[in-house]
């Protein structure tokens, strides 16, 4: 798993959401995670239980520039509540505070309603380490050499990009990603530790959720650097179907993602069978992930 492979996503960065907080006329939000350093981008998330109509949010920009919206808002409609994504970056290390926005409902009837909102935003760590503010000696003098690169070295590295890229243009063409037998196993035996926890039969399904959902992304990152953990299930279900990946095995995967999010941010998990269900999908889908690429070169 590589908003937000900056970290190779790979800790567990969405094994723990952030608490929900209510707001007026029972939209909840939520951010996760809960702690970034600066410049890495989070995901704030904005849920709405909707009896029809519409239900959009908007974030004006911050008036100092703590932070900033980094991508368009995605949104998914599950059991009458709209849960709206929002990719987002911060730029000043401390605590966050608070992203004030609203959200603007629209009725079947056509009537437009606004509820304002206020996002808790995740704590800052600095890039910089913690001594670096101590006073040091000046530096010895290096010299460099002004001999310019020569043209044979400059000639090289041009044709080696063109191997690597004509490479991937055809691995792409021959029909997906191949997968590592370890980075698998490894993922399978992750998701049976999993199942074998007694979670998902003591109704922890929240808990449940966000370890096979944890265990998915760092699979998908192992797999293909452009599949960060940092992503959001939408984005990484435009760059799988973009990959090569056959459509027949994301349908269910999706399904898979959005419950998982429903469970960690609006704390709204299906049924137990359904949370069973989806961890079978999940470890299906693992084992055939990247199979039909290797067969098909074969």
């Amino acid at each position: 798993m590589s908003f937000l492979r900056a970290a190779a996503w790979v800790p567990l960065a969405l094994a723990c959401a952030t608490p929900i907080h209510a707001q007026p006329s029972g939209v909840q939000v939520g951010v996760d995670p809960d702690t970034v350093t600066v410049g890495d981008r989070f995901r704030a998330a904005v849920f709405v239980p909707l009896a029809g109509g519409q239900a959009s949010v908007d974030l004006p920009p911050a008036p100092d520039g703590r932070w900033q919206v980094v991508g368009e808002a995605q949104r998914t409609d599950s059991a009458g509540i709209a849960r709206i994504v929002i990719p987002m970056v911060a730029w000043v290390p401390g605590p966050g505070g608070s992203a004030n926005g609203e959200v603007r409902l629209t009725a079947r009837s056509g009537t437009v309603s606004t509820v304002p909102i206020a996002i808790p935003l995740p704590f800052v760590r600095a890039v910089l380490p913690a001594d670096s503010t101590r006073p040091r000696g000046p530096r010895d003098v290096v010299d460099v050499p002004g001999t310019p690169l020569p043209w044979a070295w400059i000639l090289a590295a041009l044709f080696a990009l063109a191997l690597l890229a004509g490479w991937m243009w055809i691995r792409r063409k021959r029909g997906g990603t191949r997968v590592a037998a370890d980075a698998r196993q490894h993922a399978l035996a992750e998701l049976d530790r999993v199942r074998a926890s007694g979670l998902a039969e003591a109704g922890e399904l929240e808990g449940f959720y966000a370890q096979t959902s944890a265990v998915l992304r760092e699979f998908m990152a192992s797999t293909d650097p452009r599949l960060g953990v940092d992503l959001t299930s939408r984005e990484l279900m435009d760059r799988l179907s973009r990959n090569g990946s056959r459509p027949a095995d994301l349908e269910r995967l999706a399904d898979v993602l959005a419950d998982a999010d429903l469970a960690k941010f609006a704390r709204r998990a299906p049924s137990t069978d359904r949370a069973l269900d989806d961890w079978g999908a999940a470890r299906r889908w693992v084992e055939s992930f990247g199979r039909h690429a290797t067969e098909g070169e074969e």
